[in-house]
């Protein structure tokens, strides 16, 4: 997981379940503080976030939205469960569970916060053309932990449960 976060004049950048960059990258990315997840889980923060965001796992969710503040905006989520349900257990059957992992993690937020929201991105061109500038550069990448053939894709999967560093790769045979 890799994160900076920004609300008001707190800029919170949070490692872990992959290689540990360097605070010096975080800072230069705007970080003003840095938290090495590895050593330090996030959820031990406490409750001190108005906001958050979820772009790493969906294990993870809950626990960030441990982080918010009674009161807090929202937290929004893009590693929803919702095609991977649909896919195990089909339209009706996935879909009800959905809602109810969606009222699940909804119920768990602090008092005074009504805003939870499953975020899917649609692909815009300027965003996508600015990505590439910027992997150009190296100002930002997605190390590789892993590469496996399609017959040994069960070894990616593992990679990611156990959360390794760097992505799983599985390529075609």
């Amino acid at each position: 997981m890799r994160g900076v976060g920004e609300w008001g004049r707190v800029r919170l950048g949070i490692e872990g379940g992959g290689e540990w960059v360097g605070e010096r990258e975080w800072t230069e990315a705007g970080a003003v503080s840095v938290v090495d997840a590895a050593t330090h889980p996030f959820w031990d923060l406490g409750h001190l976030f108005d906001a958050t965001l979820n772009f790493a796992t969906w294990e993870d969710d809950l626990a960030l939205i441990g982080c918010l503040k009674e009161g807090a905006l929202g937290h929004a989520t893009t590693v929803h469960p919702m095609l991977g349900s649909l896919d195990e257990h089909g339209w009706i059957v996935g879909g009800l569970k959905l809602l109810g992992e969606k009222r699940r993690h909804s119920a768990a937020l602090p008092n005074g916060t009504k805003n939870y929201a499953w975020v899917a991105f649609r692909p815009n061109k300027q965003a996508l053309s600015d990505l590439g500038e910027l992997a150009e550069r190296n100002v930002l990448n997605l190390p590789i932990g892993l590469r496996v053939p399609l017959a040994q894709a069960g070894e990616a999967f593992d990679h990611v449960r156990r959360r390794r560093g760097g992505r799983a790769v599985i390529l075609p045979n």
